[in-house]
């Protein structure tokens, strides 16, 4: 569905989630309530939460639309939700805090609002709304807390990250330092985790070693993502790309594979075409994802057109181009003539190069007799 225009989709895993939160809410109100009306008020409550989260979620999107971020979508998935805002687009550190602290803070405001609907209800003698809404106010004031935790992927990671940026004016490393505090942060919760498990909670000691994990991991993308950023920091796709050779359409593919990729072992992508020019690229990626029985095909029959595939012109800058390439090649221009082919190994290879070429010399070492 769309919400306030932004894209909002829901992973399969998000619906073991729905069904745990009702689960969870019905043993809650099983104890006060008949179980057909636990289940009802169950229901309500595991809807009323996903919605809140979602509310978090949208905040940042339009936050983020408002300082004129681009917003690819939100996610909603087994760990809650993930809203894609295109980074690379957020140039001061006071966007990036605005951006992601309204999300923590719409949450807070949630837990006020519901908080005041549980009061109304004590007040007027409806149980049920009291217990349905005090629990939704403090299930957001904790959503909130657990959000503003300093250590990425969450949003106090981000949070740290604009203080970070503001204070040493770089902001990979200020990426790195969030990205470190989050795996900090998620060992710890792990190790809780495993703590309660041992101490016989099995649920919940099992839920927080999964979100420890997931928070360890995040975090490590995080920190692999910006040095891959810091190494491609002002470079064009005319400055990375290398012109590929071009074979002809009815080269066997067996041929292919057995002689450029092979040969040249740092060769990803090949071109396929004729006299007229390329008409297709050809990818390692593509052809290690065709079963082994397809491997006599041609290079032409494997390629990808190179029609349907995004183009841009040499002196394009290659960091707004990092989630595309990802998805697949990308065809390099000059004039609108093709002069290569951009993959993500590529891109990889060249921010690996740059870091290197940055890094200073280490200390030499020596023995004195």
């Amino acid at each position: 569905m769309r919400i306030g225009g932004v894209p909002v989709r829901a992973d399969a895993s998000w619906f073991i989630i729905l069904a745990l939160l009702t689960w969870s809410f019905w043993t809650r109100f099983n104890l006060s309530y008949p179980a057909g009306t636990a289940l009802v008020i169950a229901v309500a409550a595991a809807a009323l939460f996903s919605l809140s989260v979602i509310a978090h979620e949208i905040a940042h999107a339009l936050e983020a639309r408002h300082r004129g971020v681009p917003v690819g979508g939100i996610t909603m998935y087994l760990f809650g939700g993930a809203t894609e805002v295109y980074s690379d687009e957020v140039t001061r550190p006071g966007d990036e805090f605005a951006l992601t602290a309204v999300g923590p803070w719409t949450s807070i405001v949630l837990a006020a609002a519901f908080g005041l609907i549980a009061y109304l209800g004590q007040r007027l003698g409806v149980q049920w709304v009291s217990d349905l809404f005090g629990e939704l106010g403090w299930l957001n004031l904790l959503l909130a807390i657990f959000n503003l935790l300093p250590g990425a992927p969450l949003d106090g990671g981000r949070i740290l990250t604009a203080i970070v940026w503001r204070v040493t004016g770089n902001r990979w490393k200020a990426v790195r330092v969030a990205a470190r505090a989050g795996r900090v942060l998620g060992g710890l919760v792990l190790a809780l985790g495993v703590l309660e498990l041992f101490a016989g909670g099995f649920a919940g000691g099992l839920w927080l070693a999964l979100i420890g994990w997931f928070l360890i991991q995040a975090a490590v993308a995080e920190e692999y993502q910006a040095n891959l950023r810091e190494g491609l920091a002002g470079a064009t796709v005319g400055q990375l790309v290398a012109v590929p050779p071009m074979v002809t359409p009815d080269t066997p593919l067996s041929a292919v594979t057995g002689d450029q990729f092979y040969r040249d072992h740092h060769l990803e992508s090949l071109l396929v075409g004729d006299g007229q020019g390329p008409s297709g690229v050809l990818t390692m990626e593509d052809i290690r994802g065709l079963p082994a029985g397809t491997r006599a095909q041609t290079a032409g029959a494997a390629a990808r057109p190179i029609a349907g595939l995004p183009s841009v012109d040499v002196d394009h800058p290659v960091l707004p181009l990092i989630s595309t390439i990802a998805k697949g090649p990308v065809v390099v221009t000059r004039d609108g003539t093709v002069v290569g082919v951009l993959t993500a190994p590529e891109l990889i290879s060249a921010a690996r190069r740059a870091r290197d070429l940055n890094r200073p010399p280490a200390r030499a070492r020596g023995r004195f007799a």
